[in-house]
């Protein structure tokens, strides 16, 4: 109901919305704080879809880091989903039709799932792809059958972001006794700061304007950079959160060559037949350099301290 009412809420204004079509297109099932086409006759909450740019911009520079970088096509592929989330945003906020919202709402989910899934195949679970893949699939299935029910939407997002705090916050909030400083200088920092933006700056901002929307219009700017503040929270939290989860999964791949060169087995960059001992090999440390160029946009982060405690890698390659 609260949902529904705002229908009338933000259609303060006369102008019809041109982007419903009889038998072509629906009206979301969702409305924001921001009044409609009230100073654009095509833009239904400029405000809104404007703020949007922060998502395409972390998604569309973490994939180009990602592909340079030579990270795995799984992760491009997510920081690509991050900007196809804000892309998505321009269609809901300028159009509230239900295209609009399938175009915002189906990238969040798939984002969420893509990265649950990478924070397990991270730790050594293999064979994930086939079983995220037919996941993806019924999520999608389940979304359209359930569109018209928001909370429906909301449930199953909330889930599975609960699942990656939880998961994310138990690998960062953990020390190890040794060989601890790409979490501590890395991880860390990256999920406090990704918290911080999104809980305590998005999700705030979006739970203040769904709910508290009639109090807040009386105040200065009314409601019109609550939704902006989600947008621009969630975008800098989904952005650390992929981060953190490429560190999480290259302390795993360290810490397991460390182990098995100390075991005399082949490390992951020895051909058949020759045996560990010593340095970790380039393609790994390929990806400390990464690291450390990643704790560079930490302020918090001592990067001489990090580089002195990791491989050093043969070949230090510009990124």
């Amino acid at each position: 109901e609260r949902v529904r009412s705002r229908e009338t809420m933000g259609s303060s204004s006369s102008t019809k919305n041109p982007w419903l079509i009889e038998g072509l297109t629906r009206r979301a099932s969702v409305d924001f704080c921001e009044g409609n086409f009230e100073s654009s006759r095509w833009v239904a909450e400029p405000y809104n879809t404007v703020s949007a740019a922060p998502l395409i911009a972390l998604g569309a520079y973490g994939m180009h880091r990602s592909l340079r970088a030579g990270e795995s096509a799984g992760f491009a592929m997510l920081f690509g989903l991050l900007a196809l989330v804000g892309l998505g945003t321009v269609a809901l906020h300028a159009t509230l039709t239900t295209a609009g919202q399938a175009c915002d709402e189906v990238p969040m989910l798939l984002l969420a799932l893509g990265l649950a899934s990478c924070l397990e195949s991270g730790r050594g679970t293999e064979g994930l792809a086939v079983p995220t893949a037919l996941a993806s699939v019924a999520t999608v299935v389940w979304y359209f059958k359930f569109q018209h029910l928001y909370a429906v939407f909301i449930a199953s997002y909330s889930l599975i972001v609960a699942y990656i705090v939880l998961r994310l916050g138990a690998v960062a909030l953990t020390k190890r006794p040794k060989n601890d400083a790409v979490r501590r200088d890395v991880i860390r920092p990256l999920f406090c700061y990704g918290i911080g933006a999104y809980v305590g700056l998005g999700f705030v901002a979006w739970t203040t304007d769904m709910l508290l929307c009639d109090s807040v219009s009386q105040l200065l700017f009314g409601g019109l950079l609550l939704h902006p503040l989600w947008h621009f929270g969630s975008g800098v939290g989904s952005w650390c959160a992929l981060y953190a989860t490429i560190a999480a999964r290259e302390e795993f791949r360290l810490l397991s060559s460390s182990s098995t060169r100390r075991q005399g087995g082949p490390g992951p960059t020895d051909g058949p037949g020759k045996k560990g001992g010593g340095k970790v090999g380039g393609e790994v440390g390929g990806k400390v350099v990464d690291l450390v160029w990643l704790a560079s946009v930490l302020p918090c982060v001592d990067h001489g301290r990090l580089l002195k405690t990791q491989p050093t890698p043969p070949d230090k390659k510009a990124l």
